[in-house]
């Protein structure tokens, strides 16, 4: 039987990788400003309960829900639309706790990430966007003529070029994990 803090461990695991970039490409640089000040004030985040896909956090007044997949598919009951300075806030809490899952960060790599890309058919990424938003990221990938930059650290960065649209893969985060702008959205 899976112990009771296993989500909380896989999210713990996964958040470890975010760096400030991270969060600022799910929100923005003020909203993660916001939220760094909120936890350094003393705001008393709590998990207040769980399933094994869900993690219920209770962000004063407001309750994020976070699944699996990291703050990019969390949603909160403030009235903000998408990532909030909340969610933020609960994943900043939730990277906290990877202090004691592992303090050696692991730099991702080709190989690494090998088997967890080789699933990313057309088929998987059509029924994940949406065939029409599928059809924009092939005509956004085809204006970028030259060959993308991709680097690996903790998480695999990719960089669109000539346009220069960044997209960061967390690995173990799926395509929900991905981290991506709001201008472009899942397309890119």
């Amino acid at each position: 039987m899976a112990g009771k803090d296993d989500l909380i461990n896989r999210l713990a695991a996964l958040l470890a990788a975010f760096d400030d970039a991270s969060w600022e490409a799910l929100a923005s640089k003020g909203l993660l400003r916001r939220a760094k000040k909120d936890i350094e004030k003393g705001l008393q985040i709590k998990v207040i309960d769980q399933t094994p896909e869900v993690l219920q956090i209770e962000v004063p007044p407001f309750l994020v829900s976070m699944p699996a997949a990291g703050p990019g598919s969390a949603t909160c009951s403030c009235p903000a639309p998408g990532v909030c300075q909340h969610v933020l806030a609960a994943g900043l809490f939730l990277q906290q706790q990877s202090v004691g899952v592992s303090d050696e960060k692991v730099a991702a790599s080709e190989d690494s990430v090998r088997s967890e890309i080789a699933v990313l058919t057309p088929e998987t990424l059509k029924a994940w966007v949406g065939t029409a938003e599928y059809r924009k990221g092939v005509a956004l990938f085809e204006k970028n003529t030259l060959p993308p930059v991709i680097e690996y650290a903790e998480t695999v960065t990719v960089r669109l070029l000539p346009s220069d649209i960044e997209i960061r893969f967390v690995p173990g985060g799926g395509l929900d994990g991905m981290i991506v702008t709001k201008a472009h959205g899942k397309r890119a």
